[in-house]
């Protein structure tokens, strides 16, 4: 396996853990118990900071390079995955404008918030499927040449400027620490 397609399994096993967390707030919210406000926030905040402006800003970079370098057949899967991606977005952003709704004890905001948690986690979990059948034996495929490398090598960088050295380690603790907290197994081997 490339390190391009290594680093985006590696990252896949950290946003599983995530939508097992995410479960659990669903399962919390189910049985009418508002999860902490802090717990909701890590899980939007990984879902911002880890999910999309790192692991999501790789994946788009790998798209655009894919779609230069390959062949038309390729262009509906990177397309329908863009699009993925940028629903998942407006998710997150509609369930960041709930929390202080959900907060102050607002049953209809509760409700819309778990919509959203439930739609984000079948979305994702979906998502990370296609990508391991679709997406990865395209990365595979490419050769070392490609640029692929310097390209992590760069994302990687781009991402401690956003989230500091240890930017990545602090989102995936949290997931870990939330993990716990809801008596969860990590997968994330990182």
């Amino acid at each position: 396996m490339n390190d391009l397609a290594e680093t985006l399994q590696q990252e896949h096993l950290t946003i599983r853990d995530s939508l097992d967390v995410i479960g659990a707030l669903v399962d919390a919210l189910d049985r009418g118990n508002v999860p902490p406000p802090e717990d909701l926030n890590a899980v939007l905040d990984f879902m911002d900071g880890f999910t999309d402006r790192s692991h999501r800003a790789k994946e788009e970079a790998v798209f655009s390079e894919l779609v230069r370098t390959s062949d038309a057949s390729v262009r509906p899967l990177i397309h329908r995955l863009e699009v993925e991606h940028a629903m998942t977005r407006k998710i997150v952003s509609a369930m960041r404008a709930l929390v202080p709704r959900v907060e102050a004890g607002d049953h209809r905001a509760r409700q819309e918030f778990e919509m959203y948690l439930r739609s984000y986690r079948f979305r994702t979990r979906d998502h990370i499927r296609d990508e391991t059948r679709q997406l990865m034996p395209l990365v595979e495929s490419t050769s070392r040449s490609s640029g692929h490398e310097s390209m992590v090598r760069e994302l990687d960088r781009i991402a401690n400027e956003d989230f500091g050295d240890r930017g990545h380690g602090r989102l995936r603790e949290t997931i870990r620490r939330l993990a716990s907290k809801y008596s969860l197994r990590v997968r994330d081997a990182a």
